[in-house]
């Protein structure tokens, strides 16, 4: 280097050489004094910024990637500390022996001598002392569920922390039956942060307008969904409500919007015996997967509905119903019981023939129940009783035929007409009263109703049709009329049966 030497022997650098050495040395300090605090700074768990990089739903592996192994662990959680608090809680574990997180953290030389009361001291330093503390919590799969980081805790005091803001993460307008995924983070005006999910569902309910939830500090928050009703039911969306396995599906229920169904949306549903469905969308159900049925909503159940359901063992039938169409059960001969409910006004031809295990039948209070189709329980051979509603006026043709098992039935005042063979066939039938209300009894009405035996004809009564009690060899018949009035058919008794004219009662 060229430089001058001064008259006492020392060098004397120019201007420009004394620039070139001070401006290295400079840039190095500020390096210095920049970089190692920014890399403190960018290596610090204890901010929100760095524990806001995990997300729900993360690996157990993703966390400790980004905050480092915890000072305490299991599958469900995670716990990290600040070093004010570890510190003394390594005083505590050696005093008592503990190696808990010695390898993480080697005693210092700073530590005090253990007195005789130094355990009672340092957990109340510990219950008093406002530290810093991150906690992972972890779900049944080992997926992040929530993350907390409180900038201010201290196991003493307990508060609810004041919301600073608050931002949710997910979709909020949805189609049905999409998977329903919302998260959330808070920041509180104490510099704590929050994070967790709000919900993570299948939205099968396209009703839902609002979703409302609580943080852990009991600070209540509420978000508008808006759900797109969808109206065909497809084999994927049936999937994904199983859980990708149709196989484990055994109940499922089908939303009042739906209209059409995939022919093939329950392919694979082996296990499937319970489907609640609107009556729009009945017609469109695999008939081998009906065994428990419940209909949410509808005003009539229409013709061949479940006819030939052999599976279906139970239906629950909603109040809105008003009507039952013709063969809507004929054929169901593992239905063993079923309830009419009061809002039913009309019960279609053949609606319940040949529901072979069907044992009762139960009406809903004040029914305005004023018709019983042809056939409607023609064949239910285990029927053993049944209440007709005092609403009924007429028992119409072959009604009751073929009820077998049938003991007794109550024919209210409300009848006036029982029609063609409405009791044929009724073979356990052992008694019968005819209300005065009765003005007609059809042909064969009581045919082959070989235990019956007695029956009460009203005055009332102006025509029985052509051999109305054939084959009832144990009858006998108790008319109020004195004599056989004018319009009974000739043939009426053709048996020849019993006959008191002029009964009272």
């Amino acid at each position: 280097m060229d430089c001058k030497i001064d008259k006492k022997g020392h060098k004397k650098f120019t201007k420009k050489q004394i620039i070139a050495i001070v401006i290295p040395v400079v840039t190095v300090a500020v390096l210095i004094a920049v970089i190692v605090p920014s890399v403190v700074w960018a290596t610090n768990i204890f901010r929100i910024s760095k524990v806001d990089k995990i997300n729900i739903g993360d690996s157990q592996e993703q966390v400790i990637k980004i905050l480092g192994e915890p000072y305490n662990k299991n599958e469900y959680g995670y716990e990290y500390y600040s070093d004010n608090y570890l510190k003394v809680l390594r005083q505590l574990d050696q005093l008592n022996g503990n190696e808990r997180g010695l390898t993480a953290f080697e005693s210092s030389d700073d530590d005090v001598d253990f007195g005789e009361d130094k355990e009672t001291k340092l957990e109340e330093q510990l219950r008093k002392m406002t530290y810093q503390y991150i906690r992972v919590e972890f779900n049944s799969d080992k997926k992040v569920s929530s993350v907390l980081f409180d900038a201010e805790k201290c196991d003493s005091k307990e508060y609810k922390k004041v919301v600073k803001s608050y931002d949710v993460q997910g979709k909020t307008s949805i189609q049905q039956y999409d998977v329903f995924n919302l998260s959330y983070s808070v920041k509180y005006d104490d510099g704590s942060f929050y994070k967790s999910s709000v919900v993570n569902e299948i939205c099968a309910d396209f009703v839902k307008e609002n979703v409302n939830w609580q943080d852990r500090y009991g600070n209540e928050y509420s978000i508008k969904i808006n759900v797109t009703p969808i109206t065909r039911l497809t084999s994927d969306i049936v999937k994904l409500v199983a859980g990708g396995d149709k196989s484990l599906l055994t109940e499922f229920e089908i939303p009042s919007n739906i209209t059409s169904i995939d022919s093939d949306a329950f392919d694979g549903c082996d296990n499937l015996t319970t489907i609640t469905m609107p009556t729009s969308a009945i017609s469109s159900i695999p008939k081998k997967y009906l065994e428990n049925v419940v209909i949410s909503s509808g005003t009539s159940i229409g013709e061949y509905t479940f006819s030939k359901c052999s599976s279906l063992t139970s239906i629950s039938i909603p109040s809105s119903v008003t009507s039952i169409g013709d063969y809507a059960f004929s054929g169901c001969s593992s239905l063993t019981s079923i309830e009419i409910p009061s809002s039913v006004i009309s019960i279609g031809n053949d609606a319940f023939s040949g529901c072979s295990s069907l044992t009762s039948v139960t009406f809903g209070d004040n029914s305005q129940l004023t018709s019983i189709g042809s056939f409607a329980f023609s064949g239910c051979s285990s029927l053993t009783s049944i209440e007709i509603p005092s609403s009924v006026t007429s028992i119409s043709n072959w009604a009751f035929s073929g009820c077998s098992s049938l003991t007794s039935i109550v024919i209210p005042s409300s009848v006036t007409s029982i029609g063609v063979s409405a009791f044929s066939d009724c073979s356990s039938l052992t008694s019968i009263e005819i209300p005065s209300s009765v003005t007609s009894i059809g042909d064969y009405a009581f045919y082959k109703c070989s235990n019956l035996t007695s029956i009460v004809i009203p005055s009332s009564v102006t025509r029985i049709g052509f051999v109305a009690f054939e084959y009832c060899n144990s009858l006998t018949i108790y008319c109020e009329a004195e004599r056989r009035p004018s319009e009974w058919d000739i043939y009426w008794n053709h048996s020849n049966r019993p006959v008191v004219w002029g009964y009272k009662k």
